[in-house]
């Protein structure tokens, strides 16, 4: 039975969000807790990585799968350039999303008290921040966020179970060119990367471009090491 992704989005994301909360009960506490060293952390990650991506494939097969809704075959003609409705659709879900983090970070107890861990973990445990609490519902988060991405990117993109690995160099060039920790910075690091690579590949070559990306990413560094919007100090 086929599901909108609008529907999709309601039913994956709160399901993400479970197994997130799971998954770090699990395994990630017994990496985090009592430790700040990144090397575990980043190991089990990908470990996890690889087994979710290998059973996806086992389940699913390594074929590519689609789907077609009314949007995803309507274009809008503006002269020399052709949008997608659902590209347009996508990035209008994205900018809510980031918008109604920022917000949380920033303007509820709960989302500074985030922030305090990652500035500085001991201190903020030693002002009574529950630490095991703040990083269950980051886990979940993040995993609810993931799921709500899938959801809109099937809509103008084929997908597969290796399909992550296409867009993680991308997003940690966003993260990073943006500023690291910081979500407008990230959103706007990530707008400079699709339109870098529109345009090398229109002005340019298709194949040049994530190497037009790379130049500007790192002529951008130069200038500001810690990222567009980052904090001085930060990278």
């Amino acid at each position: 039975m086929a599901i909108s992704p609008a529907i999709a989005i309601l039913v994956v994301a709160p399901l993400l969000f479970l197994f997130g909360m799971i998954l770090y009960r699990v395994l990630f506490e017994r990496v985090v807790i009592g430790s700040t060293e990144l090397v575990p952390q980043l190991s089990l990650t990908v470990g996890i990585s690889f087994t979710l991506v290998t059973i996806s494939q086992w389940i699913f097969s390594p074929n590519h799968r689609a789907i077609t809704v009314p949007w995803t075959t309507t274009y809008y003609d503006l002269g020399a350039v052709f949008i997608s409705q659902a590209q347009l659709i996508a990035f209008g879900v994205s900018l809510a999303v980031s918008l109604l983090l920022w917000l949380f970070l920033g303007r509820t107890d709960f989302g500074r008290a985030m922030r305090a861990m990652v500035d500085d973990r001991d201190v903020a445990q030693m002002m009574g921040v529950n630490s095991r609490k703040i990083y269950t519902f980051a886990v979940g988060t993040s995993a609810a966020l993931a799921g709500v991405g899938g959801a809109i990117l099937m809509t103008y993109y084929t997908v597969f179970p290796h399909v992550g690995l296409q867009f993680l160099p991308l997003s940690f060039v966003a993260v990073v060119m943006g500023g690291m920790g910081n979500v407008l910075g990230a959103f706007v690091g990530g707008i400079v990367v699709g339109v870098v690579q529109q345009m090398t590949g229109v002005y340019v070559s298709y194949q040049l471009q994530n190497a037009g990306l790379m130049v500007v990413f790192i002529l951008i560094l130069l200038v500001r090491p810690s990222g567009l919007f980052g904090k001085e100090g930060v990278l």
